[in-house]
């Protein structure tokens, strides 16, 4: 920092900034030399400004400041409409600043200079980054938004992650990252530097303050330091991929009675592992909050004893929780009845509440879950649609609409759903397109809530694509979907369901 001192005015940007090396330079220089300058190119360098003449101890992040003269910012939601002071959304640039658009992409430049919500004839540019106002005007950058992801039909923010890892006094900078894990299911995976060894479950600790458990990261990986691309920037994809049975293993301990016994086991079904140590910890081995429900509910089954989910996050290892179901009460499991037969039925709570948010204007696609898989070899397309339209038959949830009766949602189950699969050749280059032209809006009052598509690449490669509206799916439902459908087309029979979803509907009331 020394090196600064000889400076008059010190203006900093690009990534977002460290708060340590922030108060090291204002340190080094002191009140009224600092400027924290915010603009893409696109508005002609700077947008923002935020003088750093004072920091307090407890800061997250530095700010970006207020507008530069002839200058309007604006946080929009997705619907185009203005966000309230501390809610994200899409920071918006307009003013003098503004260049002309994209040389020689007319559809880029349509698509992120936009017409100005509030001034007639003037235009927008929509940045792609994620910010909020805070309460004395500033405003605070967050992230990107194209590092929006959804895991397990969750929209999750990757930058509100960081932020709250950012917030632990021991970290210096991180990133998050969704990493693939195969069968539609996504992986988050936190990187980080350091001032010394950090555990991975004092950050999963840190994190589960302020965050839902759907946006707790499985895997966390201390780094030396982040690697850079050319130009700065977090070169994502020079960071190492994640492997939870080796970031996170331990000593494996064997189960030592008869009841971390039937856990261990019940955690290897669940994670899909061959063995798991009493000792393990469920969040570090690949388990995740829906893993969580599935294994929660398989202990109810063997042990008739109800835990919660923060009964995992306070006890993650199956001696911990085996401590925890021996000093529990044990209560009989409730079977779950088929419901009787009838017009409609009810919704449960999260369909009711998912029905709702449908209804408003912009929702459109945000409950599509959409699905693509690489099917490699000889294909027998007209044996893949018969064995659609058996799990068409198989699953109830596939012939289910929505609407409103008497004033309440319900649900109805119809005899059949008329699902095609929709049929494209194209290119490697086209198929994107296609892809994205896939993804459309559902009525929930109209069959059917799903669709599947088939494109033909080449005689022995295709793409599957599915899509299902979350009212009627969820993060499990594309792994048990691709899992049963395999099993169908190599000639397998299913034993018949039990109960339907709608069947713990009527049970939940």
């Amino acid at each position: 920092p020394s090196c600064l001192t000889t400076l008059r005015k010190i203006m900093f940007g690009g990534e977002r900034a460290s708060v340590e090396h922030v108060k090291k330079a204002l340190a080094a220089v002191g009140k009224g030399r600092l400027l924290h300058m915010y603009g893409p190119s696109e508005s002609t360098v700077f947008a923002t400004y935020h003088p750093v003449d004072v920091i307090e101890e407890d800061t997250l992040s530095v700010p970006i400041g207020k507008p530069v003269s002839n200058t309007g910012v604006f946080i929009m939601n997705s619907a185009g409409r203005i966000q309230p002071a501390g809610i994200a959304g899409e920071l918006c640039v307009s003013g003098e600043g503004l260049v002309e658009g994209y040389y020689n992409r007319p559809e880029l430049t349509e698509e992120k200079f936009v017409k100005h919500p509030f001034k007639e004839g003037e235009r927008m540019y929509k940045t792609g980054d994620l910010a909020r106002w805070l309460p004395n005007g500033d405003i605070e950058f967050i992230g990107r938004i194209d590092h929006q992801v959804k895991i397990r039909g969750q929209r999750i923010e990757l930058g509100e992650i960081e932020h709250q890892l950012q917030s632990h006094d021991q970290i210096q900078e991180c990133i998050v990252l969704a990493v693939d894990q195969g069968a539609g299911d996504k992986l988050l995976c936190a990187y980080f530097v350091g001032l010394r060894e950090i555990s991975s479950r004092e950050l999963r600790e840190h994190t589960a303050k302020d965050l839902p458990a759907y946006m707790i990261p499985s895997v966390f990986i201390q780094l030396d330091e982040l690697p850079l691309t050319g130009n700065g920037k977090i070169d994502r994809r020079a960071l190492p991929m994640p492997d939870v049975t080796v970031a996170n293993a331990v000593s494996y301990t064997a189960p030592r009675n008869e009841t971390e016994q039937k856990l261990a086991d019940i955690w290897a079904e669940v994670l899909q592992m061959e063995r798991v140590g009493v000792h393990d910890q469920f969040f570090e081995i690949g388990g995740h909050s829906l893993a969580g429900m599935k294994l929660l509910a398989l202990i109810q089954k063997t042990f008739g004893v109800q835990l919660t989910l923060k009964d995992l996050f306070t006890s993650p290892t199956a001696a911990g929780l085996a401590k925890l179901i021996e000093g529990a009460e044990r209560k009989t499991a409730e079977s779950i009845a088929p419901a009787a037969e009838r017009e409609t039925y009810p919704v449960s709570s999260p369909q009711k509440r998912m029905f709702v948010l449908q209804q408003l204007e912009g929702a459109e696609t945000s409950y599509n879950m959409p699905s693509v898989l690489r099917l490699k070899g000889k294909l027998d397309a007209e044996k893949l649609k018969s064995v659609m339209k058996q799990l068409t038959e198989r699953h109830e949830a596939f012939r289910t609409t929505f609407d409103i009766k008497d004033g309440e949602t319900v649900q109805r189950i119809w005899a059949e759903a008329g699902i095609d699969m929709e049929y494209y050749e194209a290119s490697e280059e086209d198929a994107e397109q296609i892809i994205q032209s896939f993804i459309r809006p559902f009525r929930l009052d109209q069959l059917p809530l799903v669709r599947t598509g088939l494109v033909k690449l080449a005689e022995h490669d295709h793409l599957l694509l599915f899509d299902m509206h979350h009212i009627i799916s969820d993060g499990a439902s594309v792994g048990v979907l691709i899992d049963e459908l395999s099993r169908l087309y190599g000639g397998e029979t299913l034993e018949p369901l039990r109960i339907h979803y709608k069947d713990y509907a009527v049970w939940q009331q």
